[in-house]
């Protein structure tokens, strides 16, 4: 609740803050530096309610009530973000009611009817329903749930039809380059139109009229008086640059929006002229600002399991939601949630879940997708029951391995199904050059159309486990696997190639496994010697390579091409060993050297004596460890996530229609 010498409504707006039905609430008290008594109030709430309330109090005025957004934004540590202006109040159910709209992955934000109130809490004259009827008369006679494309179409591109931040609730954006952009932070009329067209893009909009938020209206508001100001006018401009800027809308919406602002002001500055509201609406910039929107974009994936290929769409919605593109989250939902997964994709990134043909073709339609990012064989194989699923929009299918295990496996259905999947995809992007073998030996691979892509990660901080709390010995030399407690991902070969190796060495090997799975399962059941660790699932498996001394995957995989966990062990600052697969070897390589070693296989088997010869080697030759470490920041860079999205951006705006680029 950001506050400025509102004293007098006060105590109005905190019962009806700390008096909500729904009570699982964090209350940010926030004074901007008030002179009327208002602290003096905002700490009696405080000490009624210390466990659930914070005081944040600013020793000088911050000047725009959008920096105390920011800062409670910063301050916030819920998942859900209700800015409750301080001369404001609502109904007792208002967060009981908002709330529930949240249980659909998609929604960004929910708001609720408004009610205008004179100083004095009595109602208006003019309604909300008169405000929003200027730009549709039937739209709010019930409840809805919209896409943010149709709701800017509709009512949200020609005016600011959510009056006032309120009656909102919202997930908490984790990135938001608008909160620290200084046009916006000085804004004073239009910076909520701007931050909501921000907050919901590529997700959806849900509205209620089972409950009501009161709007008040007085001398020293901010939405009194400015119909007769420049700054007005001026405003609702750059609220129309960002609408053009963010939304794929037609002439006619911003058309209206033009319109409307320029009624107002013929009607409200008596000396205004058109020639003087063009110079202040600038709808030139406006114009310019829709040849440079970037494409709406869908990101599919399997489900949210472990595994690179669901993985690496989780990281390139992550970064692409960072930069302010608009992303939405597809997940086929062919297993159950693994919520540790779940948690990796971004709280504000929108979610959707669809495994046919039909429901997905829907979605695309109402969320006006315009680049489909495929990531696995379940929604590329989607136009066998549909053809025209993808139609209308540019289908960016990415390989990880999966054409490759299936053809091991059942040939003949890459042979019946990838001349219809290729049909459907406008360009390939690979991550290893055995993904390209299924369309070479099918006549189907042609250069133009199939591009490389890395994975990527970033890293974030970076925490070393505590060595003791694993059971390390401090000076044991220690490898460290990542990745699925699966028999191909080689735990059961890892125990042995380090058996083998402390047999050769005179130093203490031991071996952290970090993953979940039916190998894990056995080893916790049958238990381990004491030089194996294996720990379980982690939410943060880098914390674990920075804790070992090398990485290490002795993988057996047919699937594996860029394995996302040596990715982490390179941004770790660790050298690896790992089975010479997929795209391992060149991962490693760097100016003909070797950031570690590669275990050869023969067969689908690993050379188990080999891999305990490297392992002892480089546990006792201290000047073949350091050189392999000191290659690793060079390995590391070509795998950065943001270096990783520049180049999925270079093929995803290079399909688009009208574009310079070529596919």
């Amino acid at each position: 609740m950001p506050n400025y010498n509102h004293a007098a409504f006060l105590h109005q707006r905190l019962d009806c803050i700390y008096k909500q039905s729904y009570r699982n609430i964090e209350v940010l008290l926030l004074d901007d530096c008030s002179t009327d008594g208002s602290r003096a109030i905002l700490e009696d709430y405080a000490d009624c309610f210390p466990s659930i309330t914070r005081t944040h109090y600013n020793h000088i005025n911050s000047g725009c009530v959008f920096r105390q957004w920011r800062k409670g934004l910063s301050l916030a540590r819920g998942e859900l973000v209700w800015i409750a202006e301080s001369d404001d109040y609502c109904d007792l159910n208002f967060l009981e009611t908002l709330v529930k709209a949240f249980d659909d992955e998609a929604v960004q934000l929910a708001y609720s009817r408004q009610v205008f109130v004179n100083e004095d809490g009595t109602t208006q004259n003019g309604s909300f329903e008169d405000y929003v009827g200027v730009v549709d008369r039937r739209k709010w006679v019930q409840c809805y749930v919209n896409t943010a494309h149709a709701e800017v179409h509709q009512a949200l591109g020609a005016r600011n039809t959510i009056p006032n931040v309120s009656g909102t609730l919202f997930r908490k954006p984790q990135s938001l380059a608008l909160l620290d952009d200084p046009e916006w932070l000085e804004m004073r009329v239009a910076g909520d139109w701007v931050f909501y067209l921000h907050l919901l893009r590529g997700g959806k909009i849900a509205f209620s009229l089972n409950t009501n938020s009161y709007f008040r209206f007085h001398s020293k508001n901010t939405s009194v008086a400015t119909y007769t100001r420049d700054v007005y006018y001026r405003e609702h401009g750059i609220a129309a640059y960002y609408t053009a800027l963010l939304y794929d809308v037609p002439e006619a919406v911003l058309r209206k929006n033009f319109e409307i602002t320029r009624d107002f002001y013929r009607e409200f500055v008596a000396d205004g002229n058109d020639k003087a509201f063009d110079a202040l609406f600038r709808s030139d910039r406006v114009e310019r600002a829709r040849k440079h929107r970037l494409p709406n974009i869908l990101v599919s994936s399997l489900a949210f399991i472990p595994g690179g290929a669901e993985v690496t769409p989780i990281l390139v919605a992550n970064e692409l939601k960072r930069r302010g593109v608009s992303v939405l989250f597809h997940s086929c939902d062919y297993n159950p949630d693994n919520e540790r997964i779940r948690r990796m994709l971004r709280a504000d990134v929108p979610v959707v879940r669809a495994q046919t043909a039909a429901e997905l073709k829907k979605i695309i339609a109402q969320f006006r997708i315009e680049v489909v990012n495929s990531h696995h064989h379940a929604s590329q194989r989607l136009p066998l029951e549909d053809p025209d699923v993808f139609a209308g929009v540019r289908h960016i299918g990415t390989l990880h391995g999966v054409y490759e295990n299936i053809e091991m496996e059942s040939p003949e259905v890459i042979d019946t199904e990838l001349a219809v999947i290729d049909g459907s995809v406008d360009a390939w992007t690979y991550v290893a050059k055995k993904n390209l073998i299924p369309f070479r030996k099918r006549g189907l691979y042609s250069p133009n159309r199939f591009f490389w892509v890395p994975n990527g990660t970033e890293p974030g901080k970076i925490e070393p486990k505590c060595r003791d709390d694993i059971g390390l010995p401090e000076d044991a030399f220690v490898l460290c696997i990542v990745s699925r407690a699966v028999p191909e991902k080689g735990w059961l070969e890892g125990v042995e190639i380090i058996q083998r190796a402390r047999a050769l060495s005179a130093r203490d090997i031991h071996l952290i496994l970090v993953g979940d799975g039916p190998v894990y399962d056995q080893m916790v059941r049958d238990g381990v010697d004491p030089f194996i660790h294996p720990v379980g699932f982690h939410d943060h498996p880098i914390d674990f390579f920075a804790t070992a001394d090398m990485g290490f995957l002795p993988s057996r995989y047919r699937g594996e091409s860029m394995p996302n966990s040596l990715i982490e062990c390179f941004f770790a600052g660790r050298p690896a060993i790992a089975s010479d697969l997929g795209e391992i070897r060149n991962m490693l390589s760097i100016d003909g050297e070797i950031a570690g070693a590669i275990i050869p296989l023969q067969n689908w088997e690993l050379d188990i004596a080999a891999a305990a010869e490297q392992v002892s080697q480089f546990a006792e030759d201290v000047q073949r460890y350091r050189r392999a470490a000191d290659l690793i920041p060079r390995v590391a860079e070509r795998f950065r996530i943001d270096t990783v999205v520049d180049s999925y951006l270079d093929v995803f705006t290079g399909c688009l229609p009208g574009s310079n680029g070529e596919c």
